[in-house]
């Protein structure tokens, strides 16, 4: 039987793999081509802007490495570790160094720092939430994995959530208390409308929350250290809210200024139209850039509008059926 002679062609799964890898060689090597100092600068920013923050933050990392003086960078790494910092993996230390390094570094002007307060607050706000919903999903799967006889007394069934709470506030009370900590440092940064909101929402949310399972850390008129500071920050975010407005809508939420011409033209507060408004400021309009500016310069002009509107049964009406009411159907369209 003849040999066949030996060719140089490759068998058709090895010349497709051979293929695969010249082309990954190839990406890798634009990639490689491709991030140049101002090329990574764009892919840092694109990243943040889609959210992506996880990628951004390795982009500033690395950013830095080979420029530690850009204050810039120094910023954005701070706000891409307070969107990524949780319970779980928590992120205060960095965050905290990187702003203090950025404002170290660069005198920014009060509009500048205005937006950087905001910005930092309004996210702390939420990681406090989440660090609370966290505590308290803990508490719950441990609860929910002790076998109960049917029929248990109530009384006897929150006697036996003590230990469970107990142990998992002094596991994670640290953790939560940082994000107090850093809160607090922003709040007094540079105190703003924004900022002192979420500094007074986050305490008076988490004192609610905490009522029947945490007190013994947050009750406001403690003793312990987490108390003193919740108490201090509540108690400045309120007298510079109530400095620059004493109807505001925090520390007032019943003042006939409360949500401002939203309030104004319904003429109620817990009007169902200005609820949704409130959360969707909350919700949607502060996590983003243009929304934390145009909140800030809402809450200055606001007040001012609303008193001429709630005056005039007119203006009410008018405001209600031009701007409020159209207003509200496109939010519900943007949740």
């Amino acid at each position: 039987m003849k040999r066949l002679p030996t060719t140089s062609r490759l068998p058709l799964w090895a010349s497709v793999k051979k293929q695969r890898k010249r082309i990954i060689n190839n990406e890798l090597l634009n990639i490689n081509t491709m991030t140049t100092p101002d090329n990574l600068q764009q892919l840092a920013i694109a990243a943040f802007e889609s959210e992506n923050y996880e990628l951004a933050y390795n982009y500033y990392n690395r950013l830095l490495e080979n420029d530690l003086e850009n204050s810039q960078n120094w910023l954005m790494k701070s706000y891409c570790a307070a969107q990524l910092s949780r319970m779980d993996k928590m992120l205060d230390k960095e965050v905290l160094m990187s702003l203090k390094t950025a404002i170290t570094q660069y005198n920014y002007s009060d509009e500048e720092l205005t937006e950087i307060v905001n910005r930092l607050s309004t996210i702390l706000f939420e990681k406090i939430k989440e660090g609370l919903d966290f505590i308290k999903n803990e508490m719950d799967v441990q609860f929910n994995a002790l076998q109960i006889p049917t029929g248990t007394l109530y009384a006897v069934n929150e006697m036996r959530k003590l230990p469970i709470q107990m142990k998992t506030w002094n596991k994670y009370n640290e953790k939560l208390f940082q994000y107090f900590k850093l809160m607090d440092y922003v709040v007094r940064l540079k105190p703003t409308a924004i900022s002192c909101e979420k500094g007074y929402r986050s305490v008076n949310y988490t004192s609610l929350v905490t009522k029947n399972s945490g007190d013994q850390f947050y009750k406001l008129d403690g003793d312990s250290s987490e108390s003193k500071l919740l108490r201090d920050l509540m108690q400045f975010s309120k007298m510079q809210l109530e400095n620059n407005n004493p109807n505001n809508e925090v520390t007032n939420p019943k003042s006939s200024s409360g949500c401002f011409i939203a309030t104004a033209a319904t003429g109620d507060y817990n009007n169902p139209v200005v609820v949704d408004l409130r959360i969707f400021r909350d919700n949607w309009l502060l996590k983003r850039d243009w929304g934390i500016k145009f909140t800030y310069w809402y809450y200055s002009h606001g007040p001012n509008a609303a008193k001429k509107i709630e005056k005039s049964t007119f203006l009410r009406k008018a405001t209600y059926n031009i701007i409020v009411k159209p207003l509200h159907l496109i939010t519900k369209g943007l949740k």
